[in-house]
């Protein structure tokens, strides 16, 4: 039986691992992997598929795959407690927020279209694949939620997003084994209640470094910055191993001064940290 626009596609106990193709773009409520399903789950690619108010659930730890790509009908909800569910065709919000919660992750390996805002929820993380973007997207990390940029093929300077506010969370960036990574957030990188954690991973052999429009602390918020070398050396240098963090205008604090200079050694409520370990 094909799911319509109104049924919630369920696998569950009586459905066991499969491989499915849509065979044409169709529209269903939902999709819900219950607790009790057992085998994974891909979904090929060729067509389009269109999510309503019921959203994503996924709860067993399974491996689930869905290369076609997914467009928003309404403001969502997607739940996940298994494993990381993998969407490699791409999700166009079409405007609508996305909200991400359950307590793990969602790795998207297609890119984020449509310009809704992205909003990770309590201890979930997402990460925005292999030089992945959401360049008209706002991504909004609340407390023990994670943003992670990967970045295993190297980047030269790409657009990410389009601003990442942190409220207690963290922005994490895994370098790349086959070349230098510069990953750009294209307009602020700020701070909301409970602060924020940026964590920059170089591999050993490589350099990698964080861009942002500007960067926007909240009063009585600290921001901890740390990655391998952060600050040792310029970013001009691209020394191999080194993590670099640069801003495109004069870090600010809202309801107070900012830095005068958009090249500083020292940023008001600001730490750093040479290692990966903070």
């Amino acid at each position: 039986v094909v799911p319509g626009t109104n049924d919630i596609a369920v696998w569950d106990s009586t459905v066991g691992a499969n491989s499915v193709s849509m065979g044409a773009d169709l529209s269903w409520k939902g999709i819900q992997i219950a607790s009790d399903h057992a085998g994974n789950i891909t979904i090929a690619a060729g067509n389009t598929l269109t999510l309503g108010a019921a959203g994503f659930t996924m709860k067993p730890s399974i491996a689930f795959t869905m290369n076609s790509p997914v467009v928003l009908a309404t403001t969502q909800v997607w739940t996940v407690s298994g494993w990381t569910p993998v969407f490699a065709g791409g999700v166009d919000t079409a405007g609508y927020p996305l909200s991400l919660g359950g307590g793990t992750s969602a790795e998207f390996d297609g890119d984020i279209t449509g310009g809704g805002d992205i909003f990770i929820l309590d201890g979930t993380a997402a990460v925005l694949g292999n030089g992945k973007t959401a360049t008209a997207s706002d991504i909004y990390v609340q407390a023990g939620a994670e943003l992670n940029f990967d970045t295993a093929s190297g980047i030269a300077g790409a657009n990410r997003v389009a601003s990442v506010e942190i409220s207690g969370g963290m922005l994490s960036i895994d370098g790349s084994i086959a070349a230098d990574s510069a990953d750009t957030i294209t307009g602020a990188l700020s701070t909301g209640p409970g602060g924020a954690e940026i964590k920059i991973a170089p591999n050993l052999s490589k350099n990698a470094r964080l861009a942002a429009g500007s960067l926007v602390r909240a009063p009585n918020t600290t921001i901890f910055m740390y990655g391998s070398d952060l600050g040792v050396n310029t970013i001009a240098s691209a020394t191999d191993g080194d993590a670099n963090v640069s801003f495109g205008s004069a870090p600010v604090l809202v309801g107070g001064s900012g830095s005068p200079l958009t090249t500083t050694g020292i940023v008001h409520g600001v730490y750093g940290d040479i290692t990966t370990l903070g």
